[in-house]
């Protein structure tokens, strides 16, 4: 099956309709997306190993879905939404592995069909506030980064461990945001 359309779904609110047509017998089938929250990356992978050959699977997915991205010459040019934008490609690709999803180029289309439905989805009313949180996620970085750069001049171990802390706040701060505002 082949992915022909996306279109809001008539009667369900922020739901996509999505229509698949089949190569062989010119099919068509139908599937109901409902949005759903994305965790943030940090917790995605907490406590989370995978194999070799998984590992393999997922970058070359990545690689190739974000390949495809690249061609279409729609990417931001804020560097922070270029990074949000990967970010989120990987966790697409990371769900679809964990729901049991091997095969690449399904790995690479439900990816990039998730980023479509998203990034269509930001140019509604959602735009400002998505626009808002991703500020706000590389400002919370931003000052973690400093805080960690601080902590590392520290002589104390308690000034470094209470600066070690607040960066950790900072970075919690950041995935709390983008998980309620996705």
């Amino acid at each position: 099956m082949r992915l022909f359309g996306i279109e809001p779904h008539p009667t369900i609110d922020r739901t996509d309709l999505l229509t698949y047509v089949c190569s062989r017998c010119d099919g068509v089938q139908t599937e109901i997306v409902a949005p759903t929250k994305l965790k943030p990356i940090g917790a995605l992978l907490r406590e989370k190993a995978f194999d070799a050959e998984t590992t393999g699977l997922l970058g070359s997915a990545f690689d190739a879905a974000w390949e495809r991205v690249a061609a279409t010459k729609i990417l931001p040019a804020d560097k922070g939404h270029l990074a949000l934008m990967r970010e989120s490609l990987a966790k697409f690709i990371i769900a679809a592995v964990d729901q049991g999803e091997r095969d690449p180029n399904r790995l690479v289309e439900k990816a990039l069909l998730r980023l479509k439905i998203v990034l269509r989805r930001d140019n509604g009313l959602g735009a400002k506030l998505r626009s808002f949180v991703w500020k706000l996620r590389a400002d919370t970085e931003n000052s973690r980064k400093r805080v960690i750069g601080l902590a590392r001049q520290m002589v104390s171990e308690t000034h470094r461990a209470t600066l070690i802390e607040m960066a950790n706040l900072w970075r919690r701060l950041a995935e709390e945001a983008e998980s309620k505002a996705f």
